[in-house]
Parts: structure tokens; sequence; C-alpha cells
């Protein structure tokens, strides 16, 4: 005789055994993620790097992908003996120093004891010219600075987007600036509505405090106080996507020196915002020097060269027109101030103390130049 309820039960025991089966393996794979030296941060993913810290008569200098305290740079500067204050935008060539050892600063250390005053970084991880427009508007909102610093990276026209991190800065006066012209008002309206809406991995849209956002944090903090491995599961989560994105460098036979193509939306979008933030300088009377940042040339770099000559040459009669100072430092570093990633790689972005040294007295010499 045939049983009715078996083929109700049997499909509901092999659901819930491959819901205990997928389980089992998720929190088998974040114990392994987390016990397994994939790569421990941003930094450690760098190789042979190390984060610079910068201070100068007991000032910081820098924030790194912390948007969130970029204003307390300027609060540790007030009351200081020195009236002016530089800013200086980068990414992590200005962070992070090849074979680095304990004491090594960055650049904005040794410009700002050559020119006597502070220059503060506000500084993010690939930043693309995009976010540096951004962080200059707000800026502008804040500070009047003595000048403002503004590295361009060939590699970085590949960038799009503004990261989460940065919603801070779209304060009202920001976005009110912004929104002037027409590539900020592009941005300003995709920095208004990070962190407003936001959809989940079901694809379903959430607003800020909702009871689903609110259960959630809920079970968050009590997962987090009571179950060690959930929370360290962002440390597993960032090394499963470096894992990942060795494996798609590994398929792909994807290497530090393979050449790069350009991508033409994103170039252009980001050369417009580089010429508003030099429009912007201008608007506030604030001093703008503009470099092509250090690159490593003992091996051809990963760049189609002819397409890179022919940005450069476009950047400087950018600046011209815009009234900005222009230099090409990507030869300033020496072969022998470079290294490695990770002890095998080459490192095209990132050189070692002595390269910090010269950069950042250049730019304090180009800054002191007349004009």
């Amino acid at each position: 005789m045939k049983d009715l309820g078996s083929t109700e039960v049997l499909p509901a025991r092999i659901r819930a055994g491959a819901l205990v089966a997928g389980m089992v393996m998720a929190l088998t794979a974040m114990w392994l993620l987390q016990h397994t030296h994939v790569t421990k941060d941003e930094a450690d993913a760098l190789g042979q790097t190390g984060a610079a810290e910068a201070v100068w008569q007991g000032v910081r200098l820098s924030a790194w992908a912390e948007p969130e305290i970029y204003g307390q740079l300027f609060t540790a500067t007030n009351g200081h003996p020195h009236a002016k204050v530089g800013c200086w935008l980068g990414n992590s060539q200005l962070h992070t120093i090849n074979d680095y050892h304990a004491g090594d600063q960055s650049a904005l250390r040794y410009a700002s004891e050559q020119l006597g005053w502070p220059m503060l970084g506000l500084l993010l991880p690939n930043a693309s010219l995009q976010e540096h427009y951004v962080v200059a508007q707000w800026l502008f909102t804040q500070v009047k600075p003595a000048w403002l610093v503004v590295p361009v990276c060939f590699d970085d026209l590949r960038e799009d987007g503004l990261r989460e991190g940065m919603k801070v800065l779209g304060t009202p006066e920001t976005l009110a600036a912004m929104r002037r012209r027409p590539a900020g008002m592009k941005l300003a309206d995709e920095l208004g509505k990070i962190g407003v809406e936001r959809g989940d991995a079901q694809g379903t849209t959430r607003k800020p405090r909702s009871w689903q956002q609110q259960v959630e944090e809920l079970l968050e903090r009590e997962l987090s106080a009571r179950c060690s491995l959930w929370a360290r599961r962002g440390t597993a989560q960032a090394r499963c996507s470096y894992a990942l994105y060795d494996f798609r460098n590994w398929v792909f036979r994807i290497t530090p020196s393979s050449k790069r193509n350009i991508i033409p939306v994103r170039r252009t979008k980001n050369m417009d915002a580089l010429k508003e933030t030099l429009e912007l300088a201008r608007e506030h009377q604030v001093r703008c020097l503009v470099y092509i940042v250090p690159l490593r040339w003992d091996v051809e770099p990963p760049y189609h060269l002819s397409q890179y000559a022919d940005w450069k040459q476009e950047v400087q009669v950018l600046c011209a027109a815009q009234g900005a100072r222009f230099a090409d430092l990507d030869r300033l570093v020496p072969n022998e101030c470079w290294g490695l990633l990770d002890g095998k790689d080459i490192d095209f972005m990132h050189f070692k103390h002595e390269g910090q040294v010269l950069l950042g007295r250049k730019v304090a010499g180009l800054l002191q130049d007349p004009p």
C-alpha cells in the first residue's frame, strides 16, 4: 500500500538536511578563513608595506580611509603657532611604505618640516578623482587652506563611484555647493543616497531605522557578544574577498605588470571631477598643485604608454587653463627605492621610506617656489 505521507516527509527531510549541511559548510569556511593566513586586512594585502603614521610637532597629519575623522585634523591644529595649513589629498602611496621600519613616516611629515606649517593628508585607498572632488568640496566648507595638493594616478581613472564611508561628508552645505556644477550634481545625488536606501542580498530595499534594520542590529549585537566566530566574521569576509580576488587573477593570469585598459566612461567622469576640483580651488582663491604620482620605471609600467603620455599632457593643459600648478613627478623616486608586493610581485605604487622623504621635500619645494 502506498504511503501517502512519505512523499511529503522525504522532501522536508531533504530540505532540512540541506539547510544543516549548508550551515556546517558556512561555519567551517568561516573558521578556516579566520585561522588560515589569506590576508589580515587591507594593509597586509599590500605585502611588505607598512602603515606610515605622520606626526609633526605633536600634530597628527593624516587620516587614512576614515572620512569621519577628517575634521579632527583641523581641530588638532587650532591654537597651533603656525597660521598656515595645507591639505594634501591622496591614496595608499601616502600611507604605506615598502620595506617599512619602525619610525618611518610619510611624505606629509617631510613636507611639513620644510614648509614650517602642517600639511594635512586626507587619504583614501584607491581614491578616484571623483572622491577627491567630494573631499575637496567638503573641505572648503570647513577651512581655507593655503594650498590644495592633488595627486593624479593614471590607474585610478579606472575607479568609479563613492564608498559608503563618504556619507559623513555629505553635509547640506557640501551637497548644495556640489550641485552648482554638472559633475558635482551627479556626485551629490550619489552621495546623498548613501545610507538613505540600501538593498540587501535579496534585493529588499530598506530605510534606516526600519523595524527590519533594528531587529537585525539587535541580533547582530547579541550574536557578537555570545559568539566570537560571528563577531569576527568581518575578518573572514575580507579574507574571502581577497582570496577570490587572487583566484580571479590566477585564472586570467593577471599580474601587477599586466597592461590595464582604460574604461572610457569612468575616465570621463574622473577627468570631469578633476576639472571641477580645480575650478573650485580657483573660486575659493586657494592655490592648487596637481602632480603626476611617482611610478616605477626599472621595468615597464602596467600602462599603455601612449595613452599614459597623452593623459599627462591633458592634465597639464587642464591645469594651465585653471591656473593650477602642474608637476610631473612620475620619475622622482629612483629605482633602488622601490620594492615588492608580498615578497614576490613588483610594486608599482609603494616605495621605500627614502622615496617618501624625496616626495615630501619635492612637493614642499614646489609650494615654496614663486609662481
